[in-house]
């Protein structure tokens, strides 16, 4: 279920509504004033919460633009189903991800090698570290996220302090570093990114998971500390990163059995990547069968006769 909060504890500014989304689809914020602004819309499984959600918070004003902080499927995927209801709205992308796009879509390619979905969507704009936006009615900075995603941007208001981080900074974390699978470097741009969040000197953290956090000091020692885990031993990340696959998938579905997880995972190229990278001793079966022993024994999924669960 999709909700909003102007909670005083979360110390938001008036125009500015926090939408808590979950592990699944991401948070998102409405900005609220001389125009209305989306930030991150969420997975497309919750797209029709999402939109139910903007329509009790827009009242009778329209949505005048989406801006995504990344194009991972579950921060972009509802764009679609907006524009469906906001025909006029803008959608607005970071601009380094125009090369990936075809024909003003995104290309099924992006998420068919993490077994994701995104309904494509056509593009108004794009944003960069240059860019200067007026979102609502305040005037914002962006900053450029590598790390999680090579493309990715953060959105600092420096007026309030807020930084809306995206999967760059998250209160206890931060995002699978994909690019380290891709035999590129994504460790060593995420604590640069960290770096680059801590220097804006930030009085509280919008994350695209989890709770806005006042604890900035402390969600930046919790991402270092985990960063130095990984750099120090890349295998853990590797499994989180599979773990986290397979859990996003049982988090759509529910449940599924395990000669169908298996044929989705089968399909997904970058699990096979993983496998083949860091733990090729494993045939693919024993592989998967180790990540949902895994999710079972830290009760992030059941298993009953043939079916996995969610738990």
């Amino acid at each position: 279920m999709i909700s909003y909060t102007n909670n005083p504890t979360d110390s938001l500014p008036f125009g500015m509504l926090f939408i808590k989304g979950s592990w699944l689809s991401s948070n998102s914020v409405l900005l609220l004033g001389e125009n209305s602004v989306l930030l991150d819309s969420g997975y497309f499984s919750h797209a029709d919460s999402t939109v139910e959600t903007l329509y009790s918070l827009l009242q009778d004003r329209p949505l005048d633009k989406v801006v995504n902080t990344h194009l991972h499927s579950d921060h972009c995927g509802g764009n679609a189903k907006i524009q469906e209801h906001w025909p006029n709205v803008q959608i607005i992308i970071p601009s380094g991800m125009v090369s990936l796009i075809s024909t003003g879509n995104l290309h099924p390619q992006l998420y068919k090698p993490v077994g994701q979905n995104c309904p494509p969507f056509p593009f108004s704009d794009t944003l960069n570290a240059q860019s200067k936006p007026k979102w609502g009615d305040y005037d914002w900075q962006i900053y450029e996220a590598p790390g999680h995603d090579p493309h990715a941007l953060v959105f600092f208001q420096p007026e309030t302090k807020i930084v809306v981080t995206g999967d760059a900074l998250w209160e206890n974390g931060f995002g699978i570093v994909f690019p380290e699978f891709y035999g590129k470097s994504g460790f060593k741009e995420t604590g640069e990114t960290i770096d680059m969040i801590e220097s804006l000197s930030p009085k509280l953290i919008i994350p695209g998971h989890g709770h806005i956090t006042h604890d900035v000091s402390g969600s930046i020692f919790r991402a270092r500390t985990k960063l130095a885990k990984y750099q120090a031993n890349p295998d853990k990340h590797a499994m989180y990163a599979a773990k986290v696959l397979v859990k996003f998938k049982l988090l759509e579905l529910g449940s599924i059995s395990i000669q169908d997880l298996m044929s989705w995972a089968d399909n997904s190229s970058l699990l096979h990547c993983i496998n083949d990278q860091y733990f090729a001793k494993l045939p693919f079966t024993d592989f998967l069968n180790t990540i949902v022993n895994a999710l079972i024994s830290s009760n992030a999924a059941s298993r009953k006769d043939h079916l996995v669960m969610s738990s």
